[in-house]
């Protein structure tokens, strides 16, 4: 009688690339990935960067050019847990961000297209778990956004992540909130 192991593949390298994805996609941390890209050159190829740059996001400043990319690569946003934009002054820890695959020449310093491109990004994010958004009255940063449709859009984008558990407004977000008949208020609808 045969054994039932003998028919298995010999490496993660050997399954479909479907497969292979459904299961890198399973894995939250960064340090696992880095696990299993470490135990072969094959299985370095398959995790790095496209899952070791799309679990955790960490900016200080807008990067329309990344904003574009993710919203154009579903197949790598959806893997994003987490979404920190922080105020430009916050050192606390290091950007973290896509770099290898994002093309510079994305580039565009018009808000309105930036701000689409987010919002898109954040309806792929399919498995964000948390979204932390500080900043102060600084326009310099560019994350603080200039016209209240904009965080509204923000906003309604991150109602559509299904796995979003924390949500973490600083700050001042909501500043310019607005309710259905363009008035100010002081609370989110």
């Amino acid at each position: 009688m045969a054994h039932a192991h003998n028919n298995l593949p010999r490496s993660l390298a050997s399954l479909p690339h479907e497969i292979i994805e459904a299961i890198l996609s399973e894995i939250d941390q960064v340090p696992d990935l880095l696990s299993l890209a470490l135990t072969s050159r094959a299985n370095a190829a398959i995790v790095i960067p496209t899952h070791t740059q799309y679990r955790k996001l960490r900016i200080r400043t807008p990067m329309s050019a990344m904003w574009t990319h993710l919203a154009q690569r579903a197949d790598l946003t959806r893997n994003i847990r987490e979404v920190q934009l922080c105020a430009r002054q916050d050192y606390t820890a290091p950007d973290r961000f896509p770099v290898s695959l994002v093309d510079d020449s994305l580039q565009d310093y018009n808000e309105e297209n930036r701000i689409s491109c987010l919002c898109t990004a954040l309806k792929h994010m399919k498995r964000l778990i948390t979204f932390v958004w500080q900043y102060e009255a600084d326009a310099k940063a560019g994350l603080r956004t200039l016209d209240h449709r904009h965080e509204e859009m923000i906003l309604s984008s991150l109602v559509q992540a299904p796995n979003l558990r924390h949500l973490i407004l600083g700050g001042q977000c909501g500043v310019h909130v607005r309710d259905g008949k363009g008035i100010e208020r002081q609370l989110y609808p």
